[in-house]
C-alpha cells in the first residue's frame, strides 16, 4: 500500500488536498477526505503546474525549479515519479499551431 497526498495551493480550501491510496487494485482510491493513513509521498503544487505535468507540457523537475511543484517523502517514489505518475491521454496529441 502507498499513499499519495496532493496539496493544490491555489484551490479552494475544501478541495485543496487530494489523497490517492494505492492498495494493489487496478486503480487507486481517490478522495478529498483524509483517509488518516501515513503519507508516503506529498506533493505541493499549484493547479497550473500540476496541469502542465499531467499534460506532458513540463516535467516535475522543470516545474520544481520555480518552486511550484515540490515532492517530499519516499526517495524511491520521488526518483521514479515520471514513470508511475502517468499523464493525460491527450498528452501525446501534438500541439496545434495557432495561425496569426
Amino acid at each position: 500500500e502507498a499513499v499519495l497526498q496532493i496539496h493544490i495551493t491555489d484551490a479552494p480550501k475544501k478541495t485543496s488536498n487530494w489523497w490517492f491510496v494505492f492498495n494493489g487494485k487496478e486503480r487507486p482510491d481517490v478522495g478529498y477526505l483524509d483517509p488518516s493513513l501515513d503519507v508516503d509521498l506529498y506533493i505541493e503544487t499549484n493547479l497550473s503546474s500540476l496541469t502542465k505535468v499531467w499534460l506532458g507540457e513540463g516535467s516535475h523537475t522543470s516545474e520544481a525549479k520555480g518552486n511550484s511543484f515540490q515532492l517530499e517523502g519516499s526517495q524511491k517514489l520521488i526518483e521514479t515519479f515520471e514513470s508511475w505518475f502517468g499523464s493525460s491521454k491527450f498528452a501525446s496529441i501534438p500541439k496545434l499551431a495557432i495561425a496569426s
